[in-house]
């Protein structure tokens, strides 16, 4: 990954093509999911929470292996949500340090990444306009990419809750696809429906005022959609 800060003038002429194809820089076998999103993903993808060090997050599993999306098909993406962390691509928040009056400070800025297999001078959308401004698709770009800093703060919260409640468990899994074929994963964590449903009165009522109980919901119902991508993988 090449980020680099993006401006009107050194990519003037970029375009970037999203095209969901293997090898068009859509590789990952799971992303990170919001909870604006849960309703829309819980059809079709597996969701999970995941945990790296202190920090939980909740993830769409995509794939069985490292780089497996099975998701893309021949130009086209193989559901109908897209989530969000992958239509932003090839764009990220980055941070960007400068001193103003002797005081230092950090603001937030739109990078590209340079690596990203889309990126052209020929075709795609283009990100600015001729005379410098920005396009419609960059504008949408940074439409998502609000959306993803505002909801990253609402997940954190999400799961810290859950978390302190104690109503998360592992639940590693293993797939086994044929005699000589089979893939385990690791560090997936789940409701413990248990806990939950023992859970008192009062807690019960706190995440239902916070409308956590319909995101528990929501990702309770989603799991079943591993059978969605045992399928999507013995089609391919």
């Amino acid at each position: 990954m090449k980020l680099e800060a993006l401006n009107n003038k050194q990519h003037a002429k970029l375009k970037v093509n999203s095209v969901y194809k293997i090898d068009s820089g859509f590789d990952y076998n799971f992303c990170p999911v919001y909870p604006l999103e849960y309703t829309s993903l819980q059809s079709d993808y597996p969701i999970f929470f995941t945990k790296d060090n202190d920090t939980w997050q909740t993830i769409a599993l995509l794939g069985f292996q490292e780089n497996e999306n099975l998701f893309l098909g021949k130009g086209v993406w193989i559901s109908r949500y897209v989530p969000l962390s992958i239509q932003r691509l090839p764009f990220y928040i980055g941070s960007q340090k400068e001193v103003v009056n002797g005081i230092p400070n950090e603001n937030k800025v739109l990078h590209i990444d340079m690596d990203h297999p889309g990126l052209n001078n020929s075709e795609g959308n283009e990100i600015f306009l001729e005379h410098g401004g920005n396009s419609e698709y960059l504008d949408y770009i940074n439409n998502i990419l609000s959306t993803i800093h505002k909801e990253a703060n609402a997940v954190d919260i999400f799961c810290k809750e859950i978390s302190n409640l104690d109503l998360l468990k592992l639940a590693d899994i293993k797939i086994d696809f044929n005699e000589s074929e089979s893939h385990e994963l690791k560090g997936l964590y789940v409701i413990d429906e248990e806990k939950l449903k023992n859970l008192d009165k009062e807690n019960l009522y706190k995440l239902h005022i916070h409308q956590y109980l319909q995101h528990i919901y929501m990702i309770g119902a989603s799991i079943g959609n591993v059978n969605k991508l045992i399928s999507l993988k013995r089609s391919k």
